[in-house]
């Protein structure tokens, strides 16, 4: 699973503005640049004077639940 994120550079601002796209994670790291694109494509029909965009997409790594939690394992033999 992927996560988009986009960094927007503004003329005038001194630090990146860091945008977090809501609607994923994407299955594919294809899917995750094609909505970020899509948020860049937004951003330039704006006003703002735009000097760079980059677009990120970060791997999630999701832990599998244990079968039963409640049942802890005896470490003493």
């Amino acid at each position: 699973m992927f996560k988009t994120f986009v960094f927007l550079f503004v003329l005038g601002v001194n630090s990146p503005t860091t945008l977090e796209d809501k609607l994923g994670p994407y299955d594919t790291l294809e899917k995750c640049f094609f909505r970020g694109a899509n948020i860049v494509r937004s951003l330039y029909s704006t006003e703002f004077p735009i000097v760079k965009v980059e677009v990120i997409c970060l791997e999630l790594k999701i832990k599998e639940k244990e079968e039963n939690p409640s049942k802890k394992k005896d470490l003493m033999v």
